[in-house]
């Protein structure tokens, strides 16, 4: 307090807020985004296909040598790419296996995030089953071209 009451009038400002940090235009758009979420029920919606997702992950961690792992819950998923299936060994950071996957999934027509030897995926709260299906088919077919 003693700074803003004496002294150097630099010292006692609060530099904080962005133009629009309460703005009622962007307060506006914050409550009609919540009115969509609520009448489309889009929580209800996106566990849905989440559990469909972690499902079509889990089979492709059943199926494919260069899977070691995947963890995640509804929508938020990460895929470990191993170098050996068995011991679980990992990939070396820029290992050329994994620029390959993820290349080849983007040719397929999905982009991926890819942290080290992970797959990150955090699709919208409203993907379809129709884009579920394309990103997964993706990584089937880069997983199978890299893995063999």
């Amino acid at each position: 307090m003693q700074a803003f009451d004496a002294g150097d009038p630099v010292l006692g400002q609060i530099n904080h807020g962005y133009t629009y940090g309460a703005h009622p235009l962007a307060a506006a758009a914050a409550l009609a985004s919540l009115d969509i979420l609520k009448r489309e029920n889009i929580p209800a919606r996106a566990g849905r296909e989440g559990e469909y997702f972690m499902a079509r992950l889990h089979a492709m961690e059943k199926r494919h040598k260069l899977v070691g792992n995947v963890r995640g819950v509804g929508l938020m998923a990460a895929v470990e790419l191993v170098a050996d299936k068995a011991t679980r060994a990992p990939f070396p950071r820029g290992a050329e296996e994994l620029t390959r996957v993820h290349r080849a999934t983007y040719e397929r027509g999905a982009m991926v995030r890819l942290s080290g030897a992970n797959i990150i995926l955090s699709p919208a709260l409203t993907i379809d089953r129709a884009q579920i299906d394309l990103m997964c088919d993706a990584l089937e077919g880069a997983f199978a071209e890299v893995g063999g």
